[in-house]
């Protein structure tokens, strides 16, 4: 059955509404890995971002100073209203910044000017609906950070976490329920590589995987080979990229690591880090604002201090996150060579991937910090490694 190509203007917004999904307002996107074709944008965000926040900080005590600390209904109003404009204004800032892409300054052939005009629109309009959903979230959580500090004791920190936490959860799924609608997927059509994969996957513990080739006009970036596990199902999904780049023995590998994914729980294990994390800097933010306010604020210093909080964590949660993703690749791919022991062919596939799929690369040093999977020549490297262990094991 054909399958309409989604449209890519459809795509970019929920790809850039995923930006308003993290639990981290400003940085919620920096474990992308197409990161790596913006980094410069992104550099330029991490030199703003201190006198950005120092702004926010003044502008927190000057608005306690002209209410003198009151915590009146006027005041805690005006604080969500100013807090969540200049929040919003730097999301739009930030995601401006980074969706700078060097590559794209070549010229582009233009049809016809109503062309022109009618690809304008959509992007205008999808930065004012931008703004506007990201004024919403703002709002809602500022007043949501009031609530809870004021309501809640020394626990308070525990309902904005809990709450971002349980947000996520949602949206994972409403997003995983729309993509399947833009991205349409369908059986592997190739019933020889089928069948070998299927022998794959049953040597693996999964006789019930399920093969789907990526039937998408959207290049995805750093996805050309993904698994969503159901419970004992996993469904690995296959991009034209990688069926029509790398040949049969180069697919298995690649398969087996997807397995490997699956076989690991990566999927569940990354989440439940990212969840941990969310705790994490609640409790820290709740010790600073416990240091520097005494216990007692107004709703301008507390919720700028919260901005700033939020901010730098969520420059450092990505990191953090990047570091065990790397991780879990590795695990994934030590998999892959003990369930097929094809060190020639792991090699040569992702020697083609790293070529052919940009996203999937981290040149600089400073999306380094923030890549999700392992450079080239590391992954070479302990593939390598692997099968010098094997046979000194096996000559033991």
């Amino acid at each position: 059955m054909a399958h309409s190509v989604p449209d890519e203007t459809k795509v970019r917004f929920v790809m850039k509404f995923k930006f308003l999904c993290g639990p981290d307002r400003c940085c919620a996107a920096l474990a992308e890995a197409q990161l790596e074709k913006r980094w410069q944008g992104y550099l330029i965000w991490l030199l703003l971002l201190p006198f950005a926040l120092a702004a926010f900080l003044a502008i927190g005590k000057a608005g306690d100073a002209f209410f003198a600390g009151q915590t009146t209904v006027a005041a805690d109003l005006c604080a969500i209203l100013v807090v969540t404009f200049l929040s919003s204004v730097m999301a739009c800032v930030y995601t401006s910044l980074s969706g700078k892409d060097p590559s794209k300054n070549k010229s582009v052939e233009v049809k016809s000017d109503e062309a022109t005009d009618a690809s304008a629109r959509p992007s205008s309009l999808n930065g004012a609906v931008f703004f506007l959903a990201c004024s919403l979230l703002a709002g809602s959580f500022q007043v949501l950070y009031l609530i809870s500090y004021r309501w809640f004791g020394n626990f308070w920190w525990l309902v904005p976490a809990l709450t971002s936490i349980a947000f996520s959860a949602a949206m994972i799924m409403v997003q995983s329920k729309i993509l399947k609608q833009i991205f349409p997927a369908s059986p592997l059509a190739d019933e020889s590589m089928s069948r070998r994969l299927y022998e794959i996957a049953d040597q693996a513990g999964f006789p019930l995987v399920e093969l789907l080739h990526l039937d998408s006009g959207i290049n995805m970036d750093d996805k050309p080979l993904f698994v969503a596990t159901i419970q004992d199902r996993p469904r690995v999904y296959f991009t034209s990229t990688v069926l029509d780049n790398l040949n049969s023995d180069e697919i298995s590998v690649a398969f087996a690591h997807e397995l490997g994914h699956a076989k690991m729980n990566h999927v569940f294990s990354k989440l439940i880090l990212k969840y941990l994390l969310v705790l994490g800097k609640w409790f820290i933010a709740a010790q600073i604002v416990s240091a520097l306010c005494g216990g007692v604020s107004g709703a301008f210093s507390l919720l700028t201090l919260l901005y700033a909080v939020d901010a730098v964590t969520g420059a450092i949660i990505p990191a953090i996150e990047g570091m065990y993703s790397r991780y879990c690749e590795k695990q994934a791919d030590l998999f892959a060579l003990e369930l097929t022991g094809d060190v020639e062919s792991f090699v040569t596939a992702f020697e083609r991937l790293y070529d052919v799929v940009p996203g999937i690369k981290a040149r600089h040093a400073l999306i380094g910090i923030y890549a999700t999977h392992p450079g080239l020549d590391k992954r070479i490297g302990y593939a390598r490694a692997w099968k010098t262990a094997s046979r000194n094991w096996e000559g033991v």
